[in-house]
C-alpha cells in the first residue's frame, strides 16, 4: 500500500513540474527537492531537464537571490530560507 502511495506522489510531482509550474516553480522546486543534484550539474544541463532556457534559469535564480531566498557562492545555491523557497512552488 505504502508502494502504491508513495508512485502516486512521484506522478504528481512529475505532472506539476512539467505541465502546470510556471518556471520560477519549476527551479524553487528542484532546488528544494534535490539542491546536491542542482549544484553538481551545469546550468545547461538544468535548464534542459526543467524544459526552460539557460537565460530564464539566470533570471530565476537572480530573483531568488534577489528575494533573499537562496545564495549562490562560486556557482553554488545555498538556500537561506527554506520556507519561502517551498511557498513558491506550493501555492
Amino acid at each position: 500500500m505504502c508502494e502504491i502511495i508513495q508512485r502516486s506522489q512521484k506522478l504528481q510531482f512529475l505532472v506539476n513540474r512539467e505541465f502546470i509550474f510556471d518556471s520560477v516553480s519549476k527551479v524553487a522546486m528542484m532546488i528544494a527537492t534535490d539542491l546536491d543534484m542542482f549544484n553538481r550539474l551545469k546550468r545547461n544541463e538544468i535548464s534542459l531537464q526543467l524544459h526552460i532556457q539557460p537565460a530564464t534559469l539566470s533570471r530565476v535564480l537572480n530573483r531568488l537571490k534577489r528575494n533573499k531566498i537562496i545564495d549562490i557562492i562560486h556557482g553554488k545555491i545555498i538556500i537561506l530560507d527554506m520556507v519561502s523557497l517551498k511557498k513558491v512552488y506550493e501555492e
